[in-house]
């Protein structure tokens, strides 16, 4: 999702041109942030009730549908139609939980002994990651934004397989290296 931003933003205004993009680039900031904030209060709400395992397997949907609709939707924004990138945003603010719901789930996962260092590495994997907007902007480089986003939607389908073979370590029975609850 973070590796991809500046390309939804680059193709946006491609499609739309520099000064519908000047005009609506606040606007789209601003629906990608109610989005976010209506997005993490749900997310908490079903985390807290049904996991955070359900929250992952919603968004992974969400997040391979993400680069399929600018694809889409590019074809049709244009300086006229600047709005039709509206959704494209939207979604953006969706996601925005993934992180610490994903951060959540791995707390659940492993043993207490063993959080500091699980969430360690999760976010070293993030830092490493940094270097993933290189490769996209090479490959949009070659093939165009639409290709490479389609690419990027049909290569995520795999996340989506993956979170629904995630176990609910919510609803099993305490671990033994868990501490006690407070008196």
């Amino acid at each position: 999702l973070w590796s991809c931003l500046m390309f939804y933003a680059s193709y946006g205004r491609e499609c739309m041109g520099d000064a519908s993009w000047a005009e609506m680039v606040a606007l789209f900031l601003l629906m990608q942030t109610l989005s976010r904030t209506v997005s993490s209060f749900l997310s908490g709400l079903l985390a807290d009730r049904y996991g955070n395992r359900l929250v992952l397997r919603i968004l992974s949907v969400f997040l391979a549908f993400l680069p399929l609709s600018a694809a889409v939707l590019g074809r049709y924004t244009a300086a006229d139609r600047p709005w039709i990138w509206m959704p494209v945003y939207l979604m953006v603010g969706l996601l925005i939980p993934l992180m610490p719901i994903s951060h959540n789930y791995l707390l659940e996962i492993t043993p207490m002994k063993r959080h500091a260092s699980c969430i360690g590495i999760a976010n070293g994997l993030m830092i490493a990651s940094a270097f993933t907007p290189l490769l996209i902007g090479f490959l949009i480089s070659l093939f165009g934004h639409t290709r490479v986003f389609l690419g990027l939607s049909i290569l995520m389908l795999g996340g989506i397989y993956f979170s629904f073979r995630l176990g609910e370590p919510r609803f099993k029975a305490e671990p033994a290296d868990q501490l006690p609850p407070l008196p």
